[in-house]
């Protein structure tokens, strides 16, 4: 009954998605989207704030009339949480209130991701200042035992990109779900966000402001952590400046490739792409049965 009259309350209809993954330029692809002139997307890309989440399930139309409630006219809606691929049960919820969305998938090197992820954790205060391959060589423990644990799920377990994609696909078909590399939108800004502004059928030639913005880079050095964990955080100038000179410096520095086998013992970073071949195989298999990418494309995944 709650439902039905909900669905009768609704005032906007959600056209399109963007589902993530955590740490692979969702917060790019966001900020582009939302400055196009034909796109209002609700929710500001807060966690909580997905079709299914903790706001929406305490109070289903008030999350509708708070995200979603605007006078403009806008050409298409959409929604963004990192937590919609996490969290297969939104999907119920996107089939009872979105008729055939578009999906848009943005997804990463998952070892890279899951490096980006720990360095983010500590940035936010979340993780206390630890030894990376300790860490992780718990992390691979804990998994190993149980399969499970809180930063085994967010840091390890996110980059399972395989794991509930088939699920999306099969909602709206394979014509309605678009895979963005990270690898693509460091090497051609431009293209990626055109070619997403197409997929959505909106003008691919607007240029938003947010396109030369680099995408956001944790920094791996552990004594600017802890400066900016004890003092940039804290100001918002010091951390408007910090977050310039950070991209800067994140544009000169090496290949991630290089860097992530200077930050991992060998034995770790094996263990870690041993983690993930079996999951990127089948994410592999699944994308090559119902979407059609680019060589390239499938030459970044295979690389993986």
């Amino acid at each position: 009954m709650y439902d039905i009259y909900f669905e009768s309350q609704m005032t906007k209809q959600i056209d399109f998605f963007l589902i993530g993954a955590q740490k692979c330029a969702t917060t790019w692809i966001h900020h582009c989207l939302n400055e196009h002139p034909d796109i209002y997307i609700g929710g500001n890309k807060k966690e909580e704030f997905y079709l299914g989440g903790t706001i929406y399930n305490k109070d289903p139309f008030l999350w509708n009339t708070q995200f979603f409630s605007t006078d403009k006219n806008y050409k298409i809606i959409g929604s963004a949480s990192v937590e919609y691929i996490n969290d297969a049960g939104s999907l119920q919820f996107i089939k009872q209130y979105s008729l055939k969305p578009k999906f848009i998938f943005a997804i990463r090197n998952p070892v890279e991701r899951a490096i980006s992820a720990f360095f983010w954790k500590i940035k936010k205060n979340l993780l206390d200042q630890t030894d990376i391959n300790n860490y992780f060589g718990l992390l691979l423990d804990e998994f190993k035992r149980k399969g499970t644990g809180l930063f085994t799920d967010d840091i390890l377990k996110r980059g399972f990109y395989s794991d509930n994609i088939g699920d999306f696909i099969k909602l709206s078909g394979p014509e309605n779900f678009k895979i963005v590399i990270y690898d693509e939108i460091k090497e051609n800004p431009k293209e990626a966000i055109s070619g997403i502004y197409k997929f959505l059928s909106v003008n691919p030639s607007f240029k938003p402001k947010n396109l030369n913005r680099h995408v956001k880079a944790n920094n791996y050095s552990t004594f600017l952590q802890n400066i900016e964990r004890v003092y940039i955080n804290k100001n918002k100038l010091l951390k408007f400046v910090y977050r310039g000179l950070n991209e800067f410096f994140f544009t000169v520095k090496k290949e991630p490739a290089k860097r992530i086998n200077k930050l991992l013992h060998e034995d770790v970073l094996n263990n870690l792409r041993l983690l993930y071949s079996e999951p990127n195989q089948r994410l592999i298999n699944i994308i090559r049965e119902n979407i059609l990418l680019t060589e390239k494309q499938i030459k970044y995944l295979e690389s993986w």
